[in-house]
């Protein structure tokens, strides 16, 4: 009973700054770079010492490798960078260069000289009153559309990004998820892309105006939101009048979602800000309970197994939201439904299987 023991390589390396200084703890990151189906899944990790250094053990194969940089001396961030000398935030391990590790032999030289990244500082307001907003989420995005960093305005209204390469950057407030009134975070106001773009249904993210960075923070990118109008009601049980937990969802006149909305411990619930226009609403209880979902206006509209509605939801009663003004009362009353149940035994000995999936839309708890 043999084995045939292949050696171990590895890959080694310094990382530093443009100065020249050493990176340190900078997070090194190695990819299977032979793995592209399941995305160039990650195989190993370490961390820099104190002078910049790291040394990973891997077996013989080919790897991207990363690091991610961190806090310069001087309180700034270095930016992430692909060997070789890829310095990217967003970018995917098959940008950087492949490095090929042989049986029982090290792979020296693997180096990164990280660039020192640049910043965005803005604060979000009241467009009207100019009161900073706390608790708003930013999204910055790549030159090319893609979400990059996620980031949440403090007491002040203000939001910092930090660590970004040279490069061409958009951002644009994100809150397109509301909570009922007994919860920390209403949100009543419209959406903006960077450059006074209204934005409450998603957008080109590409045509706001860029924000330039070149290794310094870039600051006053500020947006002014103004209020829209807010859907709002209650959810409760028909039956006993008790509030399950349940989610709201605002769709536009053209049966596309606009928004969603959770309950809180009463069964009300606020939309975010919407625009004039016409709106459906269709409330669905949490999944353990045994509630029907419906539209406003009554309608039975479940829930089918990918999450969308089984049902036409501009066949419900039409919410218009006029001056924005808020549409209050728009009160669902859910009904109990009927459960299916059974066994699924062996055919030959009647013996019971667990663990069978079952189809179907399972909800709440059996008799």
């Amino acid at each position: 009973i043999d084995f045939n023991l292949v050696a171990l390589g590895s890959i080694s390396g310094t990382a530093s700054t443009s100065t020249g200084a050493p990176q340190v703890g900078s997070t090194i990151l190695v990819f299977n770079a032979d793995d592209p189906a399941n995305n160039f899944p990650l195989v190993a990790s370490t961390s820099t010492a104190t002078n910049g250094t790291y040394w990973v053990s891997l077996g013989p194969g080919r790897y991207y490798v990363r690091s991610l940089g961190g806090l310069v001396l001087n309180g700034t961030i270095s930016t992430p960078q692909f060997y070789s000398g890829i310095n990217c935030a967003g970018c995917l391990p098959s940008d950087g260069s492949i490095v090929v590790v042989a049986p029982g032999a090290p792979t020296s030289g693997i180096n990164f000289t990280h660039q020192v990244g640049g910043g965005i500082t803005g604060t979000i307001t009241d467009a009207v009153s100019g009161a900073p907003l706390s608790g708003v989420t930013v999204l910055i995005y790549t030159a090319t559309g893609e979400t990059l960093q996620t980031l949440v305005t403090n007491a002040s209204g203000q939001y910092q990004s930090t660590g970004l390469p040279n490069g061409q950057y958009f951002v644009k407030t994100a809150n397109r998820v509301s909570s009922g009134v007994g919860s920390a975070f209403n949100f009543p106001y419209i959406d903006e892309l960077y450059g006074n773009f209204a934005c409450p249904f998603g957008c080109a993210i590409t045509t706001g105006t860029a924000v330039s960075v070149a290794g310094t923070n870039v600051t006053g990118i500020d947006i002014a939101l103004s209020l829209g109008g807010q859907i709002t009601g209650t959810v409760l049980d028909a039956t006993n009048r008790e509030s399950p937990s349940a989610q709201v969802q605002i769709f536009r006149s053209n049966g596309q979602l606009a928004t969603t909305a959770s309950t809180d411990g009463s069964g009300t619930y606020f939309s975010t800000g919407l625009p004039n226009g016409t709106y459906y609403a269709r409330a669905s209880a949490a999944s353990e309970d045994p509630f029907i979902d419906a539209l406003y206006g009554g309608q039975i509209c479940l829930t089918l197994a990918t999450g969308i509605p089984a049902c036409d939801v501009t066949t419900g009663i039409p919410v218009v939201i006029a001056g924005g003004a808020n549409a209050t009362g728009i009160n669902f009353a859910l009904n109990y439904g009927g459960l299916i149940s059974g066994r699924v035994t062996n055919e030959a000995t009647g013996a019971p299987l667990p663990s069978i999936s079952q189809t179907g839309n399972y909800r709440g708890a059996r008799a």
